[in-house]
């Protein structure tokens, strides 16, 4: 999403100390957060968030974004190949909060550190509920 075209009602996720799955809809509401390391992007997305909150470590961290910032992210532009797909996918298979979330394999050349796209399919336990299979955006705080 452009800056131009941000012009609507934003909420910064830039303070956010956790992970969240912004669902793609139609909502009026754009979610901007900074990405890809010290490149310091800023990447955009209309929806509705989903906090991914965890049981916390004894470090205070949501287990999920710690687990996705200990990733070795190098911040050599965009895109993630098929094993740092294939890592995230394991990583989300670990939680309850984000089982039936995956990498969207067709945006990984658009996906970078704190901004991942995937797609939700309906589960059981999910914290988000009737929206069927849904794409959308997994993000978390940015490591600069």
């Amino acid at each position: 999403m452009k800056r131009e075209e941000r012009d609507g009602p934003t909420i910064l996720l830039y303070s956010l100390w956790q992970a969240a799955l912004v669902i793609a809809w139609p909502s009026g509401v754009v979610y901007l957060n900074q990405t890809g390391g010290y490149s310091c992007g800023q990447r955009a997305q209309e929806g509705v968030v989903v906090p991914l909150m965890d049981i916390p470590l004894d470090t205070g961290r949501c287990p999920l974004e710690y687990a996705l910032s200990s990733l070795e992210w190098i911040s050599t532009g965009l895109g993630i190949d098929d094993d740092r797909a294939t890592e995230i996918d394991e990583i989300l298979g670990r939680f309850r909060a984000t089982q039936g979330i995956s990498v969207d394999r067709e945006r990984q050349a658009d996906s970078e550190e704190a901004w991942v796209y995937v797609v939700a399919a309906p589960a059981d336990l999910a914290e988000y509920q009737r929206f069927g299979s849904c794409r959308g955006v997994l993000t978390w705080p940015n490591s600069d």
